[in-house]
């Protein structure tokens, strides 16, 4: 019985030893796996950010840009475009207004009695 008893001993120290380099490749596929998400994430960011820095100074002087155009009427008020370059520049209504009135002054707020 003692006989038996170290031969599934030795069975199973036999088996650790073949799970562990099995064991040991899965552990590194699973690191080059989450290496190169790492990496991919990090490229992310950095695109993101890249993105963010253009989208931000460029983005307001091209609207500063865009609504002196239209407020002093070298840029056509009534444009198809006005609404369209309102939503990608994020106007506020109150821009929008200037814009649309294109030149000319706003019409004066009614007075409160």
């Amino acid at each position: 019985m003692a006989a038996a008893g170290r031969g599934g001993a030795a069975a199973a120290a036999s088996l650790a030893c073949t799970r562990t380099p099995c064991r040991a490749r899965r552990e590194r596929r699973a690191r080059a796996r989450r290496d190169r998400a790492q990496a991919v994430a990090k490229e992310e960011i950095a695109e993101l950010e890249r993105r963010g820095r253009r989208g931000g100074v460029d983005g307001e002087y091209l609207k500063a840009v865009l609504l002196g155009g239209f407020e002093s009427g070298e840029l056509p008020a009534r444009s198809a475009l006005l609404p369209v370059l309102g939503r990608l520049l994020a106007f506020s209504p109150a821009e929008l207004a200037r814009a649309a009135a294109g030149g000319r002054p706003a019409p004066p707020r009614p007075r409160r009695r």
